[in-house]
């Protein structure tokens, strides 16, 4: 708390966006509150907004998680187009598209984004699943539910080393036949990208489903919404819009919010 007669500390100015709002009366007493200002033009899907990054800033740091055995591991944009599309080939190896969701079970992650954008790259919908239903769960019922209802062909659980290993491996256990399951993206990025990943990422259009959310289940089963890349996308611009100073200096984010709900 400043106490009189101390001096404030220097902030450095934020540009923010200047309000306008619109308000619509309903005739009943009530009234709705529109935004006026006009959502600019913006990527069909976020894998163009990562390839444009690549090649703008391909050494600048992504992505950067603490290793359990001290320091850094750290991801640039030019790392994470080169395993996105190196993932992409493999998921397109295994016949998957827009019918054949992924499945991921692990917490956020640097593995777990290159799965993610890989998925985005080759227009296979991913669908993040809390890591509770699986670490603190006897029955994993809704796991089991939700892999009822996107039917899986690829399941990603982080581990340390084989299915049998590692926190996932009592989920694992319990996965009906027929699933493909992974603990490490070893041999999803060591996949070499072939032109049909370059034909694929042109055929992406803007309302294909980039992810399946579903959520907390706390009335009941966990229910999936889906988001699109023009959902995704988008709201990358209006972020950019309401905070352009993002666009003069890009921000260094701490993200702890979880990947498998909406606001993270």
């Amino acid at each position: 708390m400043i106490q009189q007669g101390e001096t404030r500390p220097a902030f450095l100015p934020l540009d923010l966006a200047v309000p306008r709002i619109r308000r619509h009366d309903s005739g009943d007493g009530g009234f709705i509150l529109e935004s006026a200002e006009v959502l600019g033009p913006h990527a069909d899907h976020l894998g163009q907004l990562l390839q444009q990054q690549a090649e703008r800033q391909p050494q600048t740091v992504f992505l950067a998680e603490k290793v359990p055995t001290g320091g850094w591991r750290k991801v640039s944009y030019g790392d994470a187009w080169d395993a996105a599309r190196s993932v992409a080939q493999a998921l397109l190896d295994r016949g998957l598209d827009q019918s054949t969701p992924i499945v991921i079970l692990s917490g956020n992650s640097i593995d777990h984004a290159l799965l993610m954008l890989g998925g985005f790259v080759a227009g296979v919908p991913v669908t993040p699943i809390s890591a509770a239903y699986s670490l603190m769960s006897g029955d994993f019922a809704k796991v089991h539910h939700i892999l009822g209802l996107v039917k899986p062909r690829l399941i990603f659980a982080q581990g340390n080393g084989a299915p049998g290993d590692g926190p996932f491996a009592k989920v694992l256990a319990t996965l009906p036949a027929g699933i493909e399951t992974l603990t490490d993206l070893g041999a999803l990025r060591a996949t070499t990208p072939t032109a049909a990943v370059d034909a694929r990422f042109a055929a992406i259009r803007p309302d294909w489903v980039a992810k399946y959310l579903f959520t907390s289940g706390s009335t009941g089963l966990p229910k999936g919404v889906i988001n699109t890349h023009r959902m995704l996308s988008s709201n990358q611009q209006a972020i950019a819009q309401i905070w352009p100073f993002l666009q003069q200096t890009p921000p260094v984010l701490l993200d702890w919010l979880p990947w498998n709900h909406t606001f993270g």
